[in-house]
């Protein structure tokens, strides 16, 4: 008996032991001194991941360790950093002070921070990040230590991706057509890329290009409404610049992508490579952000060609691109010289969704033999207390729609609100159209524009004039004071 509890004895001493050498690893002599220092927190500032302690490949890294002297006096600190593997291997990160000096005043607490980036060629699996915090010179008897496991994740856009010696993208560049800043999209922004592409070792082939975006959960999905592929050709040792435009989905949900370019063959995806949008050569997120409230007319669906006496009907494509949802929307079409002012109200648009709605009038048999706009405008963010909208479309938001209106050579007077209607809708389902045309909201943007332009022409014009007559003007008035003054000379 006194024998099996020497065994038992002896085989948990070895364990302590084992754990008390794992222990080691870090602090020199494991942790001692605990009552002078202390590592209060670790954090993750998720400066490019966006979980707490799940990290990619590449990603750029930011740590804050707080420590607190509590001891009566001032004192030197080393708070270091190691990045290791499964097996306790330690891994190298590219960053110039993972290991930083501190003077904290007694009984105080200072903060370090650490930034550093992952090694793209960084396998999937569970780290550990170890952070240690000793007296300067006197990591024997005081230090204290910490371990945070992390979770690395790899994203496969390639199911196989080949050596970039054979296949590469080589760059991804943001052209800022809709825009300003790089890489900052908003829904329905109309996009413009540049790929450089090489084909390094293949003879003459086909292949297709795609474009990928990766949430923050690591899912996958396309930037667009519909599935892009753009077919390019490249012959061997050959790089080609392909430009590609695109328009951001609606729909798509406020925050932080990763954006892939993925190259390959359509008949063998093993021949396959992927590039992360790049920026001043550090991988950069793509940003989608939203305003609080953003309504638009994305199109309209409907005849140009009108005949008076008949129900002109329009189908409007109404989207809430804010990311709040809107209780109430209306949506109006309005025309003051045909006098027609036509209003529908959308309950309960929520946000990223869109909905048709209907729109109809009759032609005033007063119609004169032109080519006239139809406007297209909304209302949104509504005051349900005061029973107010406090927005309004601005007029490079309205959509317009240009009409061919029939002979009538009877009169040319206009008979005002003809039609003039509010109605209240839930939802629209019935969309019936003849001799449908369909007008995206580009369209009024460019229309607005020339009229913008045309008035602006016009004002040169008479500046010109004004300043012309004003110059000919005073050249008049000083030749008669000149020739007043000569006149009364008196000679003696």
């Amino acid at each position: 008996m006194e024998k099996k509890s020497l065994i038992v004895l002896i085989f948990l001493t070895l364990i302590l032991l084992s754990n008390q050498i794992k222990a080691f690893d870090f602090c020199e002599n494991g942790t001692v001194g605990a009552d002078k220092i202390e590592i209060n927190d670790v954090s993750d500032n998720e400066k490019d991941n966006t979980a707490q302690w799940k990290w990619h490949a590449q990603d750029n890294i930011e740590i804050e360790v707080k420590v607190a002297n509590n001891e009566d006096t001032e004192k030197d600190y080393v708070v270091e950093l190691t990045f290791t593997d499964e097996d306790g291997e330690e891994i190298e990160l590219t960053g110039e002070y993972l290991k930083q000096d501190v003077t904290i005043d007694s009984e105080d607490k200072e903060t370090v921070t650490f930034e550093f980036e992952l090694n793209e060629d960084l396998a999937a699996g569970e780290y550990k990040l170890q952070i240690k915090a000793y007296e300067d010179n006197r990591e024997t008897k005081i230090c204290v230590e910490q371990t945070k496991t992390i979770d690395i994740v790899v994203i496969e856009v390639c199911d196989e991706r080949i050596n970039e010696s054979k296949l590469e993208i080589t760059s991804i560049t943001d052209k800022n057509l809709d825009n300003s800043v790089d890489w900052e999209w908003k829904p329905q922004d109309d996009i413009k890329l540049e790929i450089n592409v090489e084909n390094k070792d293949y003879d003459e082939e086909s292949y297709i290009l795609e474009l990928i975006l990766v949430n923050a959960d690591d899912e996958q999905e396309y930037p667009t409404e519909t599935r892009i592929k753009k077919e390019i050709t490249l012959e061997e040792d050959e790089e080609e610049k392909v430009t590609i435009e695109f328009q951001i989905k609606s729909n798509i949900e406020e925050g932080n992508y990763w954006f892939y370019v993925k190259v390959y063959q359509e008949d063998d995806e093993d021949i396959c490579t992927s590039l992360r949008a790049e920026k001043t050569s550090n991988v950069k997120k793509i940003k989608i952000e939203k305003s609080d409230h953003s309504i638009k007319i994305t199109k309209a669906q409907g005849p140009t060609n009108l005949t008076i006496g008949d129900e002109i009907t329009y189908i409007v494509t109404v989207a809430n691109l804010g990311n709040k949802d809107e209780p109430k929307v209306k949506v109006m079409l309005y025309n003051y010289l045909l006098g027609v002012n036509v209003a529908k109200e959308i309950e309960d648009l929520k946000s990223g969704e869109e909905e048709n709605v209907t729109l109809s009038f009759t032609l005033s048999e007063n119609a004169s033999d032109t080519t006239k706009k139809i406007t297209f405008q909304t209302e949104y963010d509504y005051d349900e207390t005061k029973d107010y909208y406090q927005s309004t479309s601005q007029d490079s938001e309205d959509l317009i729609f240009y009409i061919n209106l029939p002979s009538n050579p009877q009169s040319n007077v206009i008979r005002e609100n003809k039609t003039n209607t509010t109605e209240v809708i839930k939802n629209t389902t019935n969309i019936t159209n003849k001799t449908p045309v369909t007008i995206s909201n580009k369209t009024a943007i460019k229309s607005s524009s020339y009229k913008i332009i045309y008035y602006i022409l016009i004002l040169i014009v008479l500046i010109i004039i004004a300043v012309v007559v004003i110059a000919i003007f005073q050249h008049k008035k000083k030749r008669q004071q000149i020739s007043s003054g000569t006149y009364g000379m008196r000679f003696e």
